[in-house]
């Protein structure tokens, strides 16, 4: 048969794929395309996924491909609502989620498969249904058990029967659950078809079941390399993890084929009601390695770890392959084709070197498009004159493929702000990197100190940590210079679960005695109530203090100075600008841009930069930050609660980390990007560019305490604006208190009014809905960090790995969901063997290093975190 000669559906027309972002999903899609088909790909947000827009215009030509949001697939309203006008809808999406418990995993499964179909029986157009099932639907691969012979009609039997045993739900039943849940979801397919087939007898349904998904990624540097594709990667950069172990010997399918197959079922005429089977060959981890070794023998590779073939014998493999060969293709692609195009991309960017350009200078060259404001110019000449004096700037490489001497992109300014954008050189890539790395490698080889080392040096920790407050980091780099104490982060936190509740950093010994006076006790002066805030005419009116023209020499003017100008501006929000509140969010008023989403971004962007740069990835960390500095520029510059709530945390966060590596360059040149920008977008007299003013020029061995003052007072001053129980305030006071240990507010209080509010929300908003998960991120948060309730926090971040699950991990991008589930994960780690949970979390863990890695940029820096929590790490 000629490759598509008369197909059931004509080319051209129009294919549903849900999905569309997942690794299964856009192999699917471009296979589709490859055949002369048009695409609609279902996604959760078109913006942080118009990538893959992008990548497939520039392969297949534009208005071949397009991107629909679909918020929640189990919506068969909205699915048939995307279905509108196709032919074929093609099922990729999926539910991943390794619960123990049935209950919460299977049937959400089926729904989420039935929903699918429902849309195909509802939309006129749709002709034809493709279902991605699984291999665990038919066969369940098993060390040391005889093999079976599989055949069209073979179910996974065994696996729902354990899956759906009584309790207690133990953790080794969490591969049966899901095997389990993939083969009652197809036999849901097919006994909906079955009972609905009368109502369209022109739809034909079939059902795809691939294995273990090998080969390319579509973008790798947005999309990575998700789910299974992934774990290759890992073994090419020498990283073997638990989760290599977990798997057995098994079947696998190249993913390009599997997209094939998927074309297949939707137009071969012949194929009609059929489970196709995709099961190209065997491998084991030994097999990848050997491949891996004879075409890369330049590298070092982990020794053979997991080998032997899997027994059990698939009848349909070669009626599939049949279907491949029709298509035009030989058969199967082979193991070693497979992992030589996953690792293909990673392979050749090693081979790449980056080249960075380090500082535009701005001068008289600059394009007469974009002229500099002098005042904005002198400025910047100032911080560069500033960092040349400290010996931070100089010279660097520039790349030559963008076409520009070196002199041109010294002299060019077409992107000012981009001067604050570029980290020196001193900070980021130290030209004496040894201090930095040696941290990492040590972290990695060290024994640690002895019990007689660590009793001896208690006293000091205690000191240090608790009294003087100073961070983890800072602690691990003051014993190691100053004593030669060389310790993780991981062995100090084993010791002080060992050394009791005086070395937990937020614990308040007053905190019931605290609460009970701050009720009784009568107040001297009246309390300020919103009714009674006296009302403000404007921002740029304002007064702020007699003090802010100052030179800010006297530590207690700056105090001052900083309080006034947070105030002023918070108030202003709501006085001049007419903001308001409800107890889940603070409202912004029709017609003013609502920038707190990117604010957000911004911050775990600044998460992302310090925690790269500790894990010794300067190129990554300086992007990051580039990236950051770019956002800035998009949004930096109006009145915006987002901005005021997260101008502390990151400002705290870059002086932690030049406190760790004695360097405030990130800071201080974050800083001059703010002040520029301010500079240029606010008025005169408004308060943001004074503020901004006072924390540049107070010296670093005082910033601490004006950032913190500055902090507590735009906290107090929201919170007398919208309220106590308001949720953004909840979350400031304990972020706020976590990272400076006040007494300002008894952590009762906090977390009581938090468990009110997350009622109040799961009352007001579904559980998929993304500010009732924000809203319980924030209760974990203060349970865990504020009040060190380590019960509370287990059954808290387990009902946010749950809800998370439900909006779907795979291919994941971050967000709201995605950075609860990270937090909840990795606190289920840290409090499992205290809360008898045993080896639980680390389970948890690594399911969710797993599926971060795959994701986007700022997930995959919070898998490489999660992954050194481990001892182990992670390339992206």
């Amino acid at each position: 048969m000629a490759p598509l000669d008369n197909p059931a559906i004509p080319k051209g027309s129009l294919v549903l794929v849900t999905g569309v972002n997942g690794l299964l999903g856009s192999h699917v899609a471009k296979q589709f395309l490859e055949y002369g088909y048009k695409v609609r790909g279902t996604v959760r947000d078109v913006e942080k996924n118009s990538w893959l827009t992008a990548a497939f215009d520039k392969q297949y030509g534009p208005g071949n491909f397009e991107l629909v949001a679909v918020a929640d697939l189990t919506d068969d309203k909205a699915l048939t609502e995307a279905a509108k006008g196709t032919a074929v809808i093609a099922h990729t999406a999926s539910i991943m989620t390794m619960d123990a418990d049935p209950n919460n995993v299977i049937p959400a499964v089926i729904n989420f498969a039935v929903a699918a179909i429902e849309a195909a029986y509802a939309a006129p157009s749709v002709k034809r249904f493709v279902f991605t099932s699984s291999s665990s639907a038919a066969v369940v691969s098993q060390r040391d058990v005889p093999g079976v012979k599989v055949t069209e009609e073979s179910w996974s039997e065994g696996a729902i029967k354990k899956a759906w045993a009584d309790p207690p739900y133990t953790p080794d039943r969490r591969g049966a659950v899901y095997a389990a849940s993939k083969a009652q979801a197809e036999q849901a397919i097919w006994k909906y078809h079955k009972e609905h087939r009368s109502e369209k007898p022109e739809l034909v349904v079939n059902t795809v079941l691939p294995n273990f998904n090998w080969g390319p990624s579509i973008d790798p540097a947005n999309q990575g390399f998700p789910s299974s594709s992934g774990l290759p990667v890992l073994l090419f950069k020498g990283q073997v993890t638990p989760f290599h172990g977990f798997i057995v010997p098994q079947y696998y399918i190249d993913v390009e084929d599997t997209g094939r197959l998927h074309v297949a079922a939707a137009v071969f005429d012949h194929v009609k009601e059929q489970r196709i089977f995709g099961f190209a060959g065997r491998f084991s981890w030994d097999a990848i390695l050997d491949i891996l070794r004879k075409n890369f023998p330049n590298r070092t590779f982990p020794e053979n770890f997991s080998g032997g073939e899997d027994p059990n014998e698939i009848e349909p493999r070669d009626k599939a392959e049949q279907l491949l060969k029709d298509l035009g293709r030989p058969g199967w692609t082979t193991l070693e084709e497979s992992i030589l195009s996953n690792v293909e991309a990673v392979a050749k960017a090693e081979e790449d070197p980056k080249l960075y350009l380090l500082i535009v200078v701005p001068s008289h060259h600059c394009e007469p498009s974009r002229t500099i404001d002098p005042r904005g110019e002198s400025e910047i000449v100032d911080a560069m004159t500033d960092a040349r004096t400290k010996g931070l700037a100089r010279p660097e490489t520039v790349d030559r493929s963008e076409g520009k001497t070196q002199e041109e992109f010294t002299h060019c300014a077409v992107k000012l702000p981009h001067v604050m954008a570029h980290v020196q050189r001193s900070i980021m890539e130290p030209a004496s990197p040894t201090p930095l790395n040696e941290g990492r490698d040590t972290k990695q080889t060290t024994q640690g100190p002895s019990p007689e080392e660590w009793q001896d040096k208690r006293d000091t920790i205690h000191e240090i940590y608790i009294k003087q407050g100073k961070p983890l980091k800072v602690l691990i780099c003051e014993m190691k210079s100053r004593y030669g104490f060389d310790a993780t982060a991981k062995m100090y936190t084993t010791h002080f679960k060992k050394w009791g509740s005086s070395f937990y950093k937020n614990r308040r010994e007053n905190d019931a005695e605290t609460a009970r006076s701050t009720i009784n006790v009568h107040r001297t002066r009246p309390r300020r109530l919103v009714d009674h805030i006296p009302s403000r005419s404007g921002l740029p009116r304002l007064e702020p203090h007699p003090s802010a023209d100052a030179h800010f020499s006297d530590g207690v003017t700056k105090q001052r100075s900083i309080m006034s100008f947070a105030e002023v501006f918070v108030y202003g929000l709501f006085d001049t600008f007419n903001f308001s509140s409800n107890l889940f969010d603070i409202i912004v008023p029709p017609g003013v841009p609502d920038h707190s989403p990117v604010w957000q971004q911004i911050s775990d962007e600044c998460f992302g930069v310090t925690t790269l740069l500790e894990e010794g990835k300067y190129a990554e960390s300086r992007e990051t930050f580039d990236i950051l500095c770019e956002r800035l520029k998009d949004v930096f510059g109006s009145n915006d609660y987002g901005m005021i709530i997260v101008l502390w945390p990151i400002c705290i966060r870059f002086h932690q980390a030049g406190q760790i590596h004695n360097n405030f360059a990130l800071l201080e040149y974050l800083l001059d990007l703010l002040r520029f920008l301010a500079h240029q977008r606010y008025p005169s007299g408004h308060p943001i560019p004074s503020l901004l003013k006072v924390l540049r020029q107070t010296p670093a061995e005082e910033r601490l305490e004006i950032l913190r003052v500055g902090y507590l007072r735009t906290v107090r001053s929201l919170e007398n604006r919208v309220g106590f129980g308001n949720a953004v305030v909840l979350s400031m006071w304990a972020k706020y208190l976590k990272r400076f240990n006040g007494q300002e507010l008894p952590t009762s209080a906090l977390t009581s009014r938090y468990e009110n509010v997350l009622l109040a929300a799961e009352n007001s908003f579904t559980k998929k809905g993304t500010r009732a998960i924000e809203i319980l991120h924030g209760y974990i948060y203060a349970a865990y960090y504020n009040a060190n309730n380590q019960m509370l926090t287990w059954d808290l971040a387990s009902k946010m790995v749950e809800q998370a699950s439900l909006i779907g991990l795979d291919n994941p991008q971050w967000c709201l969901a995605t950075q609860g589930y990270a937090m909840a994960a990795k606190l289920l780690y840290t409090v499992s063997e205290q809360t008898g949970h045993g080896k639980e979390g680390e389970l948890i863990l690594w399911t969710a290093i797993t599926r971060l890695a795959s994701g986007d940029r700022e997930c995959q820096t919070r898998a490489l975190m999660m992954a050194n929590m481990l001892g182990v790490t992670i390339n992206s």
